[in-house]
């Protein structure tokens, strides 16, 4: 009745019908489904205080950690988001601890790779509904502007980003997922942008997952808010790797997951590449892509190709291979 009262009969609905459609033991609103078990691998102590400090962990109403970074090594770093009994939403808060580490993370240059991941059954629900049904237009913009913001800053980052998936990827979870560089997911893991069945178009969803896949398979996406399995996922390029998780309980610690050492045998492929190129390659490949036409994206490429040929990394590259006896045969691997 609360509901119906707020948004309207059919919107109150939807919104059951979505809470139902993804968690049918209600889940979503439960705390006996999510027991929020620790972390295997427990975040250093000087990263367990203040909301959104790149040096801390951003810490819910209950206690819990929102967010929780895990130095993996020297040169990866998990974000790993903490609130599974939710579904993990993107409240202000989660929000506003991924900018601020994400920014942090991009100011140093040891950092290789990021690994964005999470607790629980579900990589991530969405927004928090209650903020955006509580919220003032003024409040729905600046928190959909700080959404926006944390999906640039990943495009931004000067290395690769890693979504680790499992479960359902939903709305502004989906969206999370699209705007990372590369997704490694379970197999068990499903994708949607569901919001349309709040009476509510995923618009800011949209701008990555059109991007990241086909416009109209995008939008088929979008107007039906049907879900996507990760076979689907796979072939449609949302996704780079489906890791098999029959038999694994979902409440295996996310550090000790089959999707989580895929992820992390990715990231050490990319370790292995020359830092610069690295930077130089995702930087130049999203400017080129935001170019209007073929021209104007060669017109970004060329110059930089050109820069990269003189430095000292490509020189002492290009130099060993030509030393190799079998030199005219192409180098391992894809070129």
């Amino acid at each position: 009745h609360f509901f119906a009262l707020c948004l309207g009969t059919r919107t109150a609905e939807g919104l059951l019908c979505t809470a139902f459609h993804f968690f049918p033991s209600f889940g979503w609103f439960s705390t006996a489904l999510f027991c929020g078990r620790p972390l295997c691998l427990p975040p250093l102590s000087s990263h367990m205080s203040g909301v959104g400090s790149p040096s801390g962990a951003a810490v819910a109403a209950e206690g819990e950690p929102l967010l929780r970074r895990v130095d993996l090594s020297a040169e990866v770093v998990g974000l790993v988001l903490g609130v599974p009994r939710k579904a993990n939403p993107l409240s202000r808060p989660m929000l506003q601890g991924l900018l601020a580490h994400l920014q942090a993370l991009a100011r140093t240059q040891e950092v290789r790779v990021v690994l964005m991941a999470s607790e629980g059954k579900n990589f991530c629900g969405g927004h928090e509904l209650r903020e955006i049904l509580e919220g003032s237009p003024e409040e729905h913009r600046s928190l959909f502007e700080l959404c926006s913001a944390v999906m640039m800053q990943i495009h931004a980052m000067p290395c690769p980003v890693i979504a680790v998936v499992q479960g359902n990827a939903a709305a502004a979870g989906c969206q999370l997922a699209a705007a990372c560089d590369l997704v490694v997911c379970s197999a068990q893991a499903q994708f949607s942008v569901p919001g349309i069945n709040l009476g509510l178009f995923c618009h800011t969803p949209g701008v990555e997952l059109g991007r990241a896949i086909g416009t109209k398979q995008a939008f088929e996406m979008l107007v039906t808010g049907d879900r996507i399995d990760a076979p689907t996922a796979l072939a449609r390029g949302l996704v780079n790797v489906v890791v098999p998780d029959a038999g694994e309980d979902p409440t295996t610690p996310v550090c000790s997951s089959a999707r989580f050492k895929a992820a992390l045998g990715l990231a050490d492929k990319i370790r292995a590449k020359e830092p610069h190129a690295i930077r130089s390659g995702k930087k130049t490949f999203y400017e080129q892509l935001s170019q209007r036409t073929v021209s104007e994206a060669y017109a970004v490429a060329v110059p930089t190709i050109s820069c990269d040929c003189s430095s000292e990394a490509a020189r002492r590259g290009i130099e060993a291979f030509l030393k190799r006896p079998s030199a005219t045969s192409p180098p391992p691997g894809n070129p």
